[in-house]
């Protein structure tokens, strides 16, 4: 994201951007999500550290998940919250 000088010159920060992130995810969520925390990083290499250890903890979820049968798990958990937007759906989740 970029911001003009003129913002910058006006006193729009990066605190700023938080807010409008913070404040949208309750707008649009605010049905399932209680507590949302905003962490602006920007430090290249501290972005890129956290994303490779993002990426590392989807990539062994998504090995976990693809070996999951019904009958290799032993505990099941039903979710209805996205029910607002989604009325036929319930979530089955093995935690």
């Amino acid at each position: 994201m970029r911001v003009s000088k003129d913002a910058f010159a006006s006193g729009f920060r990066l605190r700023h951007f938080g807010s409008i992130l913070h404040a949208r995810i309750h707008d649009v969520y605010g049905k399932i999500v209680d507590k949302v925390q905003i962490t602006v990083i920007s430090d290249e290499s501290k972005a890129a550290h956290i994303l490779e250890e993002a990426r590392r903890a989807y990539d062994e979820r998504d090995a976990r998940v693809a070996k999951m049968t019904d009958e290799s798990v032993e505990e099941f958990y039903s979710c209805t919250l996205c029910q607002s937007f989604a009325p036929n759906h319930v979530l089955c989740h093995q935690p």
